[in-house]
């Protein structure tokens, strides 16, 4: 048997330290189970644990204000892009992100081959000292 006492589940996921190897991904409107805070009360959780959060798109809070809401317990943010038709859209967004403190984002190409077949295409964007790149 293995001593258990000094065991860490901490753990770095992209270049960012996690308490744990588990993190909130992206999902929207959060104000449907709550309405008061949305978004920047489960941002906050992840702050107080010690883990990541990413705010979906398709927030009921805006970008500013999970950072803003966060700010006390230096939660590690990302942010989930769709990559929109309208490119430049997409880049505000990203940018909007970084510089609102976001670590990084998740950039989602959805491409249609078949009207019956979407398929969801992940990409990794780092946001590294403002300097913004995607991969598109």
């Amino acid at each position: 048997m293995r001593p258990v006492r000094s065991i860490s589940t901490a753990t770095q996921l992209f270049g960012q330290r996690l308490s744990m190897p588990i993190f909130v991904s992206p999902a929207g409107v959060h104000a449907l189970c709550d309405e008061a805070e949305g978004e920047c009360a489960s941002a906050r959780a992840c702050g107080r644990v010690g883990t990541l959060f990413g705010l979906s798109q398709h927030a009921t809070r805006s970008i500013e204000e999970v950072a803003e809401a966060t700010r006390a317990e230096g939660t590690n943010l990302w942010y989930q892009s769709y990559i929109l038709n309208d490119r430049d859209m997409t880049l505000r967004l990203v940018r909007r992100a970084a510089d609102a403190g976001y670590k990084g984002s998740w950039a989602n190409k959805f491409s249609a081959k078949k009207q019956y077949n979407m398929l969801l295409q992940p990409f990794c964007c780092m946001f590294q000292s403002f300097n913004y790149w995607m991969l598109v």
